[in-house]
Parts: structure tokens; sequence; C-alpha cells
């Protein structure tokens, strides 16, 4: 065994009684919180006793008698024992605080060690694992495979984050043309009906089509990465063409024609159901992704643990 080793076999069995004493001074603070809480009822029980005295003693018997039934004398007997015996106990659960508060300092500065030796074991690590990494031993050869396979699942999980991205991006485009298709597509419809004057009309639908026509072309070319990236891992994804004619401004010369308006909310619904269909997909994409980063995530807590084992051996 090399004195890596045993230095990393000695902290460890420092960090095993670390951990003990930690988990042994959450349990006293519970109880501090549990005495703290008793001390509180029992301070504001001995204020209402002491209220109640002072309110006996001040009255006259004449009051007394009008106000309730019973003996003062022994009303008050028993106001000032309950008060005695409430005070005894808070100076008890007073006593039984002090004495945890040592504890717990004591312990506290025992604790505040563990983290400081999980440090130092963390380094011995990297040490040893330097060392395996040359050795021609079998626990050498395992690390060095497990090492190729870590790197190799770090890659996977990285790209697999990147492409997870370009699917959301690619999300948020085509959902903005969303808009932008229904905002053109109900402006015609609305101006019909509307007073203002031509010319402010057809400037308002030239801008809507020419943002919608403009946000569909940028949700293309966000399609086009996110099925290129898809591809890069293996994954076939092919979205559903946009007719971006149905987006030419041209038709805004012919829009006050009924039938030229009709061809167009034709075709922006035609558009807007395939954007819909395309959103699907993505979104569908995109959560496949997201459970295999979570399970490249889990495979990866699975190899640091497996090569602390190594490491530790």
């Amino acid at each position: 065994m090399s004195s890596t080793q045993d230095k990393i076999s000695e902290i460890n069995k420092e960090i095993d009684q670390l951990i003990l004493v930690n988990d042994h001074f959450r349990l006293r603070m519970a109880e501090m919180d549990s005495l703290n809480r008793t001390f509180d009822e029992l301070e504001t029980k001995l204020l209402r006793l002491y209220d109640e005295i002072e309110s006996l003693e001040s009255k006259s018997l004449t009051s007394m008698f009008h106000s309730f039934i019973g003996n003062k004398e022994v009303r008050l007997e028993k106001a000032k024992t309950a008060y005695y015996e409430t005070n005894l106990q808070c100076v008890e659960c007073k006593k039984d605080m002090n004495s945890l508060e040592y504890e717990l300092g004591i312990l506290s500065r025992k604790t505040g060690r563990l983290k400081d030796k999980q440090q130092e074991l963390k380094s011995l690590l990297e040490v040893r694992e330097e060392e395996l990494k040359d050795e021609d031993s079998i626990q050498g050869k395992r690390l060095r495979k497990l090492l190729l396979e870590i790197q190799e699942n770090e890659r996977r999980l990285q790209l697999t984050e990147s492409i997870i991205n370009s699917g959301k991006l690619t999300m948020k485009k085509v959902s903005l043309t969303i808009l932008a298709l229904r905002e053109a597509s109900n402006l015609g419809q609305w101006e019909k009906t509307g007073k203002r004057r031509p010319k402010l009309r057809g400037y308002n639908r030239k801008r809507a089509i020419n943002d919608a026509k403009q946000l569909a072309n940028e949700s293309i070319r966000a399609l086009d990465n996110f099925e290129k990236d898809l591809a890069s891992i293996g994954v076939k994804f092919q979205a559903e063409e946009l007719d971006l004619k149905s987006f030419n401004t041209i038709l805004d010369v012919f829009f006050d024609n009924l039938i030229a308006d009709f061809v167009f909310q034709q075709k922006a619904q035609k558009n807007l159901a395939a954007l819909n269909r395309i959103m699907d997909d993505v979104k569908s994409a995109v959560e496949t992704l997201q459970n295999e980063h979570q399970k490249l995530s889990e495979e990866n807590l699975r190899y640091a643990e497996a090569k602390e084992k190594i490491l530790l051996s």
C-alpha cells in the first residue's frame, strides 16, 4: 500500500468520526430549539401568573364577591404555588440550555473541521489518481478505462445540453412566428370593419406581414440548425416545409379584394397549422433530449462513485 493510500485511509477514518459528530450536533441543535420553545412558553405562563397574582392582591373583598364565586385567599394561594413551580421550571430549563450551549460550542468546533478534512481527502484522491494512471496494476487499468468512459459521457452530456438549448431557441422562434402570423391574419379581418384611412390600414398590414415573414425566415434557419445538431448525434428530424410565399407583402396590393384576402387567410391558416405541428415536433424532440440528459447525469454520478471506489481501495 502506498503512502498516499495510508493517508487516504487515515483521513477517511477521521471523516467518518466527524460525520458522527456532525449528526450528533444536529440532534443537539434540535434539542436546543425545543428547549428554547419550552422556555418561551414558561416565561409567558410566568408573566400571566404574575399578572393574576397582582390582580387578586389588588381587589377588595366586595369586588371579589361581584366578580366571581370563590375564596380570594384560596385562589391567590393557588396562583402563587403555580408561579413558584413555573419559576423553578424556568430555572431548570435555563440550566439545561446553558449546559447544552456549552456542549454545542465544543461540537461546533469539531464539525468545523469536517469541510477541511473533506477538502484534504479530495486533494489526496487527486494525487492517488495520478499515481494509478501510471500503474500497470489491475486498479490502474480499471481506472484508465473508467476515465475514458467518464470523458465520453461528459462529451455527450455537453453536446446534449447544447442541442437542448438549440431546440429551445427554435421553439422560441417558432412561437414568435405563430404570434406574428396570427396578428397579420387577424389584422386584415379586423380592419375591414374599422374606420381608419386606407393608407394607414395598408401600412399596418404590410408591417404585420413583413414581421411574420422575417420571423418565419428566422424559424427556418433555427430549424435547419436544430436538424443538423440532432443529426450530429444520429437523430433524424425533418421539419415540415413552410410556404414562405404566403408571407409576401405583394398581396397587400390586392388586400381590399375579397378573393385575394380569402386566399391570404387560407394560406395563413395553413402555415399556422404547419407551425403548430412543427412546435409539437420540436417540443417532443427537446423532451426526449432532456430525458437523455437526465440519464447521462445519473450515469455521471455512478461513474464518480465507481472512480472513488477505485481510488479508495
